[in-house]
């Protein structure tokens, strides 16, 4: 930001070129597009569950039961071991 741009406090913005305006609509309407569109298939832990389980029993010797609402994100999952029910 150039120095005659910011006066007494005050911001000054220049006009944006018609691209400009142009790119800054198309990522307003791709952001909105992605917030209001259903996702295309939602990740769950079908067929997951148990070999989950037994990647959690082969590790820590102790078997836990994977919860339906757990985080699909395995990392994320793996944090929250022991909140699964014995």
């Amino acid at each position: 930001m150039s120095d005659n741009q910011v006066s007494s406090g005050r911001l000054h913005i220049e006009a944006a070129s018609t691209r400009e305006t142009a790119a800054i609509a198309a990522a307003i309407a791709e952001y909105l597009d992605e917030e209001t569109a259903e996702p295309d298939r939602a990740e769950t832990w079908n067929n997951k569950r148990f070999e989950f389980a037994g990647r959690i029993r082969g590790l820590t010797g102790v078997s836990r039961r994977v919860p339906r609402d757990a985080p699909t994100d395995e990392w994320t999952a793996a944090g929250r071991t022991n909140r699964f029910e014995r």
